[in-house]
Order: C-alpha cells, then sequence, then structure tokens
C-alpha cells in the first residue's frame, strides 16, 4: 500500500502472514496504479460497494490507496482471490488498470498457506459479512489455490453471487481440511436450513460439515430438512418465510430459535406477518400442528381472532381465523384447544361463513358437535343465504347432514339464488339424501325452482347425473319445464353430454324441438360442443319423427287410420329444422365447423344441411373454417358445392378470412392451399378496398408462406406499403426471423430492405433488435446498400436482442460477447471509431463501453459488465427516442436484478419510467407500458426490502412517487388509470416509510404524503387513498407482502395525518372504517388508529349497515362499542332528516350534505 498515514498497521490484525501471505505483491501492484484513480472513479468504486454488494466498507476512504488498504485489511482482498479488485477496477471503465491487473495475476503465483483450525475465530469479517469454514470429506486431494478458486465458483454458481460478493481467505489442514471463505451474512440461512434438493450439492463438492464463525459445525448429513417450499435464491430465506415454514411442518424448535432470537417489537411483526395471506397461527391450525398452535397461544400470547387470507380449491377466503381453518381441516385437537381458549365460535369470515360452515363444508362430524356443543348457530347463513346442512347435503356428507337436522337446522331453507335441499343433494348425487327428502312423490317440491328457474331434474342433467334423474322423474318432475331463459332438460343433457339422462328424458316423451330464447335447439347446443353421440341420439329421434309422419300419411289414404300399426313403436314429440339458425342465425352446422367437429359435419351434411347458408353477418360455414383453420372440414364442404366465393357483411370472401387468421403452425397454410385449388378469385376486394394480398401484409404476424402462395398465384409485391409505424413487409419478415421468406422477397426486391420505418430501423436493425441472428446474418450477406456503420451497429444490437431474448438464470453469455467482439474488429479493420462517450452517473454507473475485442473476453464470466454493456449500447445507438428503446431497458434492468445487482435495476427502470413519461404526451397508447413500469417498482420494492432494507434507498423510491405525481399532473391517460396508480402509490408510500432513516426523511415523507392528498384522488368506484389502504386486497400486487402489507397502520395514519378525510364515502357509501370491517383484516392496532380519530361510528352504507352492523366477532364489537360517544345534536338532527326524509339537497351547505348523508 502506498507509505502513508492513513495505511492500516497490519500487526494488529489476525496475523495476515499466515492467513493472505502478508500480501507484499499486492501492496506493490495497489501503490502502482492508486495515482490513476480520480475522484469519480473512486466514487463509481464506492457506489458498487454499497449499493451492487452491499458492503459498506471504505466509506470514509479519500483515495484509491485508502480504499484497497481498507478492502485488504477486512479480508476482502488477498493475494489470493483478486475478484473484488478486478469488479473494482471494471466498473472505473479503466482498461489500463484492468490489462495491469490481468498481467499482475499471471505473473504472481502466491503459495496457498494455512492456519491453525483455533485462529479461525479470530478473523474479524466486513460489516455484513461472516466467515464460514467448508469442511471437506478426508478422501479429498491435497488443497491447491487452483481447487480453492474452483470450489468458490461452484458457491458462485449454488448460492447465487457474484464473484466480488465473497472472498476466499485461507484453509485449515489439519485436523481436518477447510477452506475459509468471507460470505454474505444473508446467505446464513440458506446454509443453515439446507433443503434435501440443495444438499446434493454439497455432497457433490465433497463438502462433510459447514461451520460459521462462532456457531457449532453442522454436519451435511445431519442437516434438518425443512422442506422449505422456497425458490432457490437464497434471499427469499428470511425470518418471515422461517416462521411461517416452521409453523407449516409443525418445527417447534426452530420457530422459537427465530422468535427468540429477535426484539419484542419485531417478534410481534413476525407473529402478525401474513404469508401468502396467512398468520403463523392460521398455518399451524390448517395444517393440524397442534403443538405449534399451543406454543404460540402459550408462550407468546398470540390474538386468538387474527384473520387471514386463505386459498381452499382456488377459492379465495379472507378473514377467517384459526378457528375457522381448524375446523375446515378437521383438526378436532385444535379446535378445542382454541374453544377453550376462548375463541369464538360464531366468527365469520368476509362471506359470513363460519367454522361450523367450514367443518360441514367437508363432513367432518365430530368436529360439528364439538361446535354445536360450544353454540356454533346451525342456521346461520353465508353471504350466498347457504346454511351448514345445506352445505352438507350439497356435498353428500350424510352423517353430517343427520347430525345438523337433530340439531334443530331449517328443512325448509332456501339460499338467495332460490337452492333448496332438493337441489342440494340433486348436485351431491346422492340418491340416499334425496330418498330421505322425497320419502313419496311430491310434486311441488321436485319441481321447486330457483331464482333462474332451475329445477332439480335441470340441475341433475347439467351434473351428468342419470341415476338421479330417473329417480326424480318416477317422482314426478315435469319433463318439458323451462328455465327463466328457456332451457330445458333435453338442453342441459346437450350441454353436458349426458347421454343416459337423454334416453330418459326420450322415454318420459321430452319435446327435443324446443328452443331457448335466444332461438337454440338442443341440436345445436350439442353441436357447438362437439358431442357426437348426442348429435346422433337427437338426429335419430327426428327421423322416427319424419317415418312416424310418413306412416300415418299412408295410412290416411288407405282409411285405415282407425286401425291398430306400428306407430305406438314411434311415438315421438315432434322432428327440427337442421337448417334453423338461433337468433343470430348460426345454423346447426356453422357450430359444428366452429368446433371443428369432423364427424357431426359429416352426419349433418348427409341429413340435408346447407353448406351455404349465412348468419346475420354474412358468414358462412365455410369462412368459420378458414378463420379456425378447420382443414378437415374444407374438402367436405367443397364436395357439397360451397360458394367459396361468397362475401359476408363487410365484404370478405373465405380467402381474406384465411389470410387475415393466418398462422404459420396451424391448419391455415392447408386450408390456403385448398382454397387456391378451385380457383377462387385472387383480385376480390372487400369493402375496405382490401385484397388477400393487402390483407396478408396488414397482418401483424408474419405470413410468408401465405404471402408466397398468393404471389405464386400472380398477385404483385407491393414493398411500399407502410403500417402506421412505417413498417413493411421486409420490416415484419425480418422479425419473423423467417429467412427463407426473406430469400424470396429480396428475389422480388433487393432494396426493399433498405427502407426505414418511424424509428428510422431498417429491416437489418429490426432483426437485430429481435435476436434473430440468421436474419441479420442472411441481410449482412445478400443486402449490398448496407453500409459498415448498419452493420457494426447491427452486430451490437444483436447482442442485445438475444441478451433480452430469453429471460432465465442461467442464460448464455459467450453468443452475446461474440457478436461484440465481432463489431469492434469490424471497426478496429475498417477505422470506425467508437464514439468517445463521457461517463455519466445516471443510468449507467460511470459504465464505459469495452472499445477493444480483448476487453470483451473477460465479460463472460461477468454478467454484470455484459447487462451494462448492453445498456450502454443501447443508449448509444438508439437514443431515447426509440419506440422499443423502454422494453429493452425493462429487460435489462430484470437482467441486473437477476444477478442481485437492484439498485442498478432500478436505477435504469427509473430511466425507463422518464422516457415513458415524455413519450405519453405524443403516443397515448403508450399507457400500459407506463402501468406495467410502475407495478414493476411495487414489486421490486416488496423485494428488495424482503433482502435488505439498505440496498433501497430512499431516493429511488422518492422519485418513483415524484414521477407518478408528475403522472397525474400531466398525463391524463395515467389518471384515467388511477384504480392501478392509487394501489401502487399505497405500496410505494409504505416503502418510503420503511426506508426513510432519519428525520429529513420522515420531514420529507410527510410532505409528499400531502403531495398526494393534494391530489385528491377518488378511484372509479370513489375509494379514497385512505378506503384502499384498509383493504386487504391492496397488497395482492406484491410478491413479498409481508414488507409492503395492508391494512397498514403506518399508512393509515399517514394519510388521516396529511387531511384525507376517513368519513369520505365511496359509491357504496362506505367510509374506510366500514372497509377495514368488510374488506380488511379488522387487526387491533388498525382498528385503533381508526376509533382514536373520532369517527362517525352511526355512518350507514347503501345497506343500511353501520360500523357496528359489520363487526364479525364479539371482541370487534366490543371494542367499537368502547369509542361510542354520545351524538352530538348534529348527528341527532342528521338521523331526524333521514328517518322523516325530509328534503336538504340544495338547501343545507355543502358540507353539510355529505354529513346527513353520513347517517
Amino acid at each position: 500500500m502506498a507509505a502513508n498515514s492513513g495505511e492500516p498497521n497490519h500487526e494488529d490484525s489476525i496475523s495476515v502472514t499466515a492467513v493472505v501471505s502478508e500480501a507484499r505483491c499486492l501492496r506493490e501492484f495497489v501503490k502502482e496504479i492508486a495515482p490513476s484513480i480520480t475522484v469519480d472513479n473512486l466514487k463509481a468504486m464506492k457506489r458498487f460497494l454499497r449499493d451492487v454488494i452491499s458492503l459498506n466498507v471504505g466509506v470514509e476512504s479519500d483515495s484509491g490507496g485508502e480504499l484497497m488498504a481498507t478492502l485488504t485489511t477486512c479480508h476482502c482482498v488477498n493475494d489470493y482471490d483478486l475478484d473484488l479488485l478486478e469488479y473494482l477496477l471494471g466498473v472505473t471503465g479503466r482498461n489500463d488498470n484492468l490489462n495491469m491487473l490481468r498481467e499482475f495475476r499471471r505473473k504472481c503465483s502466491p503459495t496457498l498457506g494455512s492456519i491453525p483450525e483455533e485462529r479461525i475465530s479470530e478473523i474479524s469479517p466486513a460489516e455484513g459479512r461472516a466467515i464460514v469454514s467448508f469442511i471437506l470429506n478426508e478422501s479429498f486431494q491435497d488443497i491447491t489455490l487452483h481447487k480453492a478458486l474452483s470450489f468458490k465458483k461452484s458457491l458462485c454458481k449454488h448460492l447465487k453471487l457474484i464473484p466480488a460478493e465473497f472472498t476466499f481467505v485461507t484453509t485449515v489442514k489439519i485436523p481436518q481440511k477447510h477452506l475459509v471463505f468471507q460470505l454474505p451474512s444473508e446467505v446464513l440461512p440458506f446454509l443453515r436450513h439446507c433443503t434435501g434438493w440443495r444438499k446434493e450439492w454439497l455432497f457433490s463438492l465433497n463438502v462433510s460439515g459447514v461451520q460459521v464463525s462462532g456457531e457449532d459445525e453442522i454436519s451435511v448429513h445431519e442437516l434438518k430438512i425443512s422442506q422449505l417450499r422456497l425458490q432457490e435464491d437464497p434471499v427469499l430465506v428470511s425470518p418471515v418465510l422461517r416462521v411461517s415454514e416452521a409453523a407449516r411442518t409443525g418445527d417447534v424448535p426452530e420457530l422459537k430459535r427465530v422468535l427468540d432470537a429477535e426484539t419484542i417489537t419485531k417478534r410481534d411483526f413476525l407473529l402478525k406477518t401474513r404469508t401468502d395471506g396467512a398468520t403463523p397461527l392460521i398455518i399451524a391450525a390448517r395444517n393440524g400442528n397442534t403443538a405449534i398452535v399451543q406454543c404460540l397461544l402459550d408462550e407468546y400470547d398470540v390474538d386468538l381472532e387474527q384473520e387471514g387470507t386463505v386459498k381452499i380449491d382456488g377459492d379465495l377466503i379472507e378473514c377467517c381465523t384459526p378457528l375457522w381453518m381448524g375446523s375446515l381441516g378437521g383438526h378436532l385437537a385444535i379446535v378445542r384447544l382454541l374453544l377453550e381458549r376462548g375463541a369464538e365460535v360464531n366468527h365469520t369470515t368476509l362471506t359470513n361463513s363460519t367454522p361450523l360452515r367450514a367443518a360441514s363444508f367437508n363432513g367432518h362430524t365430530e368436529v360439528v358437535r364439538c361446535l354445536i356443543n360450544h353454540g356454533a348457530d346451525v342456521n346461520k347463513r353465508n353471504q350466498d343465504g347457504n346454511t351448514c346442512i345445506m352445505v352438507a347435503c350439497w356435498n353428500g356428507h350424510l352423517d353430517t347432514f343427520r347430525l345438523l337436522r337433530t340439531s334443530g337446522a331449517n328443512m325448509e331453507v332456501q339460499d338467495n339464488q332460490g337452492f333448496s335441499m332438493i337441489h342440494c343433494a340433486t348436485a351431491a348425487n346422492n340418491l340416499t339424501l334425496l330418498q330421505e327428502l322425497l320419502p313419496v312423490p311430491n310434486t311441488e317440491a321436485v319441481n321447486a325452482k330457483t331464482s333462474e328457474g332451475i329445477t332439480p331434474l335441470m340441475l341433475a342433467c347439467e351434473k351428468n347425473h342419470p341415476d338421479v334423474v330417473l329417480l326424480l322423474l318416477q317422482k314426478g318432475a315435469a319433463v318439458d319445464e323451462r328455465s327463466d331463459k328457456g332451457l330445458t332438460a333435453a338442453h342441459f343433457c346437450a350441454l353436458s353430454n349426458d347421454i343416459n339422462s337423454l334416453h330418459h328424458l326420450i322415454d318420459y316423451k321430452a319435446d327435443l324441438s324446443k328452443a331457448t330464447e335466444r332461438g337454440s335447439t338442443p341440436l345445436m347446443l350439442a353441436c357447438a360442443k362437439g358431442y357426437v353421440s348426442i348429435v346422433t341420439a337427437l338426429l335419430r329421434n327426428t327421423c322416427k319423427s319424419k317415418l312416424k309422419n310418413e306412416i300415418t300419411s299412408a295410412l290416411k289414404l288407405r282409411n285405415l287410420t282407425g286401425q291398430p300399426s306400428c306407430l305406438g313403436l314411434l311415438a315421438t314429440p315432434k322432428g327440427m329444422d337442421i337448417n334453423a339458425g338461433n337468433e343470430n342465425g348460426e345454423t346447426c352446422l356453422m357450430m359444428a365447423c366452429e368446433k371443428g367437429s369432423v364427424e357431426i359435419v359429416r352426419i349433418l351434411l348427409d341429413e340435408g344441411a346447407d353448406p351455404n347458408g349465412a348468419d346475420q353477418s354474412g358468414v358462412t360455414p365455410l369462412m368459420i373454417c378458414c378463420r379456425r383453420g378447420q382443414e378437415r372440414i374444407i374438402p367436405l364442404l367443397l364436395r357439397k358445392g360451397v360458394l367459396v366465393d361468397q362475401k359476408n357483411n363487410e365484404g370478405d370472401t373465405a380467402l381474406h378470412i384465411c389470410v387475415r387468421h393466418y398462422r404459420e403452425f396451424s391448419g391455415h397454410k392447408k386450408c390456403l392451399e385448398q382454397l387456391l385449388s378451385t380457383g377462387v378469385c385472387l383480385d376480390m376486394k372487400n369493402s375496405s378496398g382490401d385484397s388477400p394480398v393487402t390483407v396478408a401484409l396488414r397482418n401483424k404476424k408474419w405470413c410468408g408462406q401465405a404471402f408466397e402462395m398468393l404471389h405464386s398465384r400472380g398477385l404483385e409485391l407491393s414493398s411500399p406499403l407502410q403500417d402506421t409505424n412505417g413498417d413493411t413487409v421486409f420490416h415484419k419478415c425480418a422479425r419473423s426471423g423467417d429467412v427463407s421468406s426473406m430469400t424470396f422477397l429480396l428475389a422480388l426486391d433487393n432494396k426493399g430492405p433498405l427502407q426505414k420505418n418511424q424509428d428510422g430501423d431498417t429491416a437489418l436493425r429490426a432483426a437485430a433488435l429481435e435476436g434473430a441472428e440468421a436474419m441479420t446474418r442472411t441481410l449482412i450477406n445478400t443486402v449490398s446498400g448496407f453500409s459498415l456503420r448498419d452493420k457494426v451497429e447491427a452486430l451490437e444490437l444483436l447482442g442485445v436482442g438475444v441478451l433480452a431474448k430469453e429471460i432465465s438464470r442461467d442464460w448464455d453469455i459467450s453468443a452475446v460477447v461474440g457478436f461484440w467482439q465481432e463489431a469492434l474488429t469490424l471497426r478496429r479493420t475498417h477505422s470506425l471509431t467508437l464514439p468517445n462517450i463521457v461517463p455519466r452517473e445516471f443510468p449507467l454507473e460511470y459504465f464505459l463501453e469495452a472499445r477493444l475485442p480483448s476487453d470483451l473476453t473477460a465479460f463472460e464470466s461477468n454478467p454484470s459488465a455484459v447487462t451494462a454493456q448492453a445498456l450502454q449500447i443501447c443508449d448509444r445507438v438508439l437514443g431515447d427516442t426509440h419506440s422499443r428503446l423502454p422494453s429493452l431497458l425493462g429487460t435489462i434492468g430484470e437482467r441486473f436484478a437477476q444477478i442481485g445487482e437492484f439498485c442498478r435495476s432500478l436505477n435504469i427502470w427509473l430511466y425507463v419510467l422518464e422516457i415513458q413519461l415524455k413519450s405519453l404526451s405524443s403516443l397515448p397508447d403508450g399507457v400500459e407500458d407506463l402501468l406495467n413500469t410502475f407495478r414493476c417498482f411495487a414489486d421490486a420494492f416488496g423485494f428488495v426490502l424482503s433482502r435488505s432494507g439498505s440496498v433501497l434507498h430512499f431516493k429511488t423510491v422518492y422519485q418513483v412517487i415524484k414521477s407518478a405525481l408528475q403522472g397525474f399532473k400531466t398525463c391524463p391517460a395515467v389518471y384515467e388509470s388511477r384504480d392501478k396508480m392509487m394501489v401502487y402509490l399505497l405500496h410505494y408510500l409504505s416503502a418510503l416509510l420503511e426506508v426513510a432513516s432519519d428525520d429529513r426523511d420522515v420531514e420529507v415523507v410527510m410532505e409528499t404524503v400531502k403531495a398526494v392528498a393534494w391530489l385528491g384522488l377518488r378511484s372509479t368506484t370513489g375509494s379514497t387513498l385512505l378506503h384502499l389502504a384498509a383493504n386487504s386486497k391492496t397488497e395482492d400486487i406484491s410478491s413479498l407482502k409481508e414488507h409492503l402489507h395492508f391494512p397498514s397502520r403506518r399508512v393509515c395514519e399517514l394519510l388521516m395525518d396529511s387531511g384525507i378525510d376517513q368519513n369520505a364515502l365511496d359509491s357504496d357509501r362506505n367510509t374506510a372504517l366500514h372497509i377495514l370491517l368488510t374488506k380488511g383484516h379488522a387487526e387491533k392496532d388498525v382498528l385503533a388508529c381508526f376509533l382514536k380519530a373520532r369517527p362517525h361510528l352511526d355512518a350507514k352504507n347503501s345497506s343500511g349497515k353501520t360500523v357496528l352492523d359489520l363487526a364479525r366477532c364479539k371482541k370487534v364489537r366490543g371494542v367499537v362499542r368502547a369509542a361510542e360517544r354520545v351524538p352530538g345534536l348534529q348527528c341527532l338532527a342528521a338521523r331526524e332528516i333521514i328517518r322523516e326524509k325530509l328534503q336538504y339537497e340544495g338547501i343545507v351547505p355543502k358540507r353539510l350534505e355529505t354529513f346527513i348523508q353520513l347517517h
């Protein structure tokens, strides 16, 4: 190191001679390069340490020499491991220093030293780092430096780290072989809680144990397998997830280990935090882990009435309690424990479902008995009007049904849709239940209708229960009864493919020709579904009807009508017209063509279906086949003499439609060949003046085969034809990567690829941006009009396109680097200089683009440098007005996030946000891309906070909020999307509160929230930000909800302190407190926050409900009642005005109108 007073005293730390072989050569090297490190270089290096690898080392260093001395002292750089030093020199863009470092590496071959095992504990790691020893098997060969660094490379791969984030420190050879590394502390949970599928990589590296300095050794063979259902990235193993996983698996020691290691405040946070919507207590109750439940209740005094959201068979159950979850799972011991501790037996979810209903749903009879004995209400209805006995009946739980019936359940109940107990038993396909409910034929009960006119017979046909159908018919069910939409039981058989039930209906003389109110017959519905057996049965019945009519006519001619005949055998309802259409004119044949059922089409054509019939839009069966690519049906239609040039109401022929919907790998190619083989008219134009070839050229997706086939029939190429963005046929072909079609097009017009669109892109650049290598090289090699600069920039953009094409964690970057090296070689060969770019902080972080092919060699092992190079190329070649730039930069930002460089990723997205806001005024249709960027921030903030709060900067979150406010003020399209943007704003505010670190930050937070409140935002349903902050669904957009959690007490307090009225009403006249109790979780702290602000508790929503009416349990009702106060004169007057229905609007001041409306 440079000999100055700032040089650290190596004698004071652990013997560096033992650990890092004195690093004499390294000090000499650093002394040589230190003078060349500028102030900007030093700033870039510090930013890399702080923002990219979260290493708070050398912050106070004033020179490169001081920084290197500090890094050496804390074992981040040594003679053995120079990875961090190489990264630091790389971010400065100083290729001269990088070349010197590579030369130094080549010449310097330090001897690998070792230390005694007991000296490991004396090594002092850097802040945020830990010393970890990997103990090797005895069979492991002698340790060399090459093997140690190879081991580090494997750690990089499996721990998802970059080489600069950790350092190889030293070895231990006696009594066991150790490899000692300095690792980020955040990966320690992953090493301590290694899963089964993760343990294999430790075995593959001959590791027998892992030891974190200061802790006991953990044998790999005895590592606890906790079956963490987590992503592979170790950054996700947070205390929140460890607690939830322990609750799920029943691991009491792990649960206590995590909770006891935290402060009381953090422990309370962990016990209330929801993972996938559920708290640890709810998770334990759901999985039947009685020991966990008892531990949480006895040792941590967890609230029995915690509410969460869980997904059951695809349905979200919101605000369910531990008792509700235990009842659903049938965990009797947990149910008894919770009830003994005072859990409220009738506590309801948001849908008014009780624990008794949950137990009844799954038929847990003993749990049902236990709940009833503790006072459960057997006739409590949920929001749909279902009672517990209806649920048990619907799911066929006979024992539960009988227990509820003997416990006083109402047997005559109907739900909100009119479903009776007969309907429920029918849906359950339970003949025993039906026999109990219908001991004798009961015409009134068996034909009871729902609010939509559905009878039990229709429901049985819909559910495909033929035995129930027969029983209902025997009990007096009306066979031809209609629903409110005109459907009969036969229609439901056709929809459900229930052939056996259809035969029962035919036996009971059902009328199969009846049409619904929209004109659909059972035959039409069966054709639309593609059910051959139903179609065959219905047509056979029609044939019998026709034969009966013919025999009847013959008997009349012979005056034999009074004689016995075989007509009884043919007694069927009247037949049906096979060519009849529904209200839109769609026939059975059209529906079969739409479905693609070749067999049904063949049957219908044989029965006389008209192949040229058209619906009200003029669409024919042939047009339907051409749109859907039904190449097997078209020959059947052609054989029946279909008209190929027939037009629909828009003037399109089947050929127009086939080309418009053309897809390369579907049946459209064969359809087009079949149409062309008939001699169809190629020049016919539709109402818009487009011929088939024009339609082909305007197709958003390239259809080269279609164009070639049309051209082969004599149609001419119209290369000047351009889309609204200026794209020609060559641009579309280039993006598709269809080299064969491009070769064909070049033979017709070899100058076509030179045309430019509105972005100034030629076909060559369009291909490169899509990462289409074969197409790019074809254009470079065959089109003579491209300049050398065009070709070089195409190769540069090809690397960017390939990088952006495949988003995955393990991408191959050798090809990307190869394109860039080829481009630089061409530049040097033809003396085409690379522009001198002035280093800038945002968003490039002072990164300088590689200027020599050799500079790129090291990039193959440095994903960060590759991604930064792509960013620089985009910025230099495309500029900030190119329409593709935001999407490319967004992908590059995602690349940075994948390798853990979240600060760079967020900075790039900020840059994207800046570009999108500028361009939105001229391109209003870009609002969806802008919203997607805002959503990325909301999701990313939760992810980054889960890893390390220090990685997320206050300034970054603040800048995103400022951009959102700017969008609201300057872009009407952003305001129109306020339903989404208001949710994003709440996530940003929550993140801003998380990262505020001092009084100045808190002041900025208050000013920011006041600026947000000043906008007076209301959603399309009238919700304020406070309504949304009280709603649990607000957290749904975040992938890691424990850090951006709603309802949020801090956010609610902040919004109310900033002037947002908690008594404001949405379109359903709900206040924010109404929302908290109906769409939130009514957590104690959030509820207390609202009640402290003294809201109008007597305010009624549009359903006439007050806050007290909406409380779902006794405890919440008690808290609300305790906050009630004697109503003032204004409240009493408002109540009287409402009760007496007095006119007040336009008479009292406006502010009082709102006040009266509260009551």
